[in-house]
C-alpha cells in the first residue's frame, strides 16, 4: 500500500512512503548491535527488501555514517538533497 508521493510533492517525487508498523524479525550482522537506532533502521530496510523482493528499497538519510553502513551491506542509500542550494 503506502502513501503516494507524487501529489504532495507537486510531481517532484515518485513512489510510495511506507511506515514500519508491524514487529519484524530482521537479522542484522553480529557486528551491528541492535541497540543503535541506525542499525534498527537498517534492519527494517533489510526486512522490507526480503518482504518485497520486486520493489526497490532505498535508504534516504543525511546521516553519512548510516549510509556507509548500508552500502557496506550492499543496500541502496542516498543523501537527502532538499536543503542544497543550486547555483546558476
Amino acid at each position: 500500500m503506502g502513501i503516494p508521493l507524487e501529489a504532495p510533492s507537486g510531481g517532484l517525487a515518485a513512489g510510495r512512503l511506507f511506515m514500519q508498523t508491524e514487529p519484524i524479525n530482521g537479522v542484522l550482522p553480529t557486528t551491528l548491535p541492535t541497540a543503535k537506532a541506525d542499525n534498527q533502521i537498517i534492519g527494517v530496510m533489510m526486512h522490507l527488501i526480503d518482504k518485497h523482493p520486486k520493489r526497490e528499497v532505498i535508504l534516504v538519510s543525511k546521516d553519512i555514517n548510516m549510509r556507509i553502513k548500508a552500502r557496506a551491506l550492499g543496500l541502496e542509500a542516498q543523501d537527502y538533497f532538499n536543503d542544497k542550494v543550486l547555483e546558476d
